[in-house]
């Protein structure tokens, strides 16, 4: 729907062994087509937008996350945008990068849906290329429904959304605040 933000993630995996780390990986989408146009080129004002997911260094204190370790010790957590979004330039951040031997490395891709996107079905492909890996293309199918999300601030003008926002804040308080 209008006003709504799919996300996806792509993981790029480096086999174990001295000449098996990944170098010079990009991951890049093309523009989604069919009843319109989403646009993936690396501005403020795309439709797409592309993270790296980053790797901080595991201290032992919550062992439920054990199972997301790297083969180095390190967990997921900071998403690097590939081209940084308040620079009018757009230069690349995290783009391209490398995999280490043994490790996984994650990309986040977000499609946001502008409130004005025609409905209908979309396709476009996702292609990760680099040294070690060659050029892979996944496919990417999405349909956009009629309609609308409501906006950011509509309970503050239409008291039927403003329930929706006081049911969030004591989600967020029981399962955010106090940390991940």
């Amino acid at each position: 729907a209008g006003r709504e933000t799919i996300s996806f993630e792509v993981f790029i995996s480096a086999g174990v062994g001295s000449n098996s780390a990944l170098s010079d990986v990009n991951v890049t989408v093309s523009p989604l087509t069919g009843a319109g146009t989403l646009t993936s080129d690396n501005t403020g004002s795309s439709n797409v937008t592309r993270y790296l997911e980053g790797y901080v260094p595991y201290n032992g204190v919550n062992a439920g996350y054990v199972s997301e370790l790297q083969a180095n010790g390190q967990m997921p957590d900071p998403l690097i945008p590939f081209y940084d979004p308040y620079d009018s330039g757009n230069p690349a951040v995290a783009t391209p990068f490398n995999v280490q031997s043994g490790t996984t490395q994650g990309v986040w891709v977000n499609i946001s849906i502008p409130a004005s996107q025609a409905a209908g079905a979309y396709t476009g492909t996702v292609t990760v290329s680099g040294n070690g890996i060659g050029t892979v293309t996944i496919p990417v199918n999405m349909t956009v429904w009629n309609g609308n999300l409501p906006a950011f601030d509509e309970g503050s003008i239409n008291s039927s959304y403003a329930d929706m926002l006081k049911s969030w804040i004591p989600f967020y308080d029981s399962n955010f605040v106090n940390g991940e």
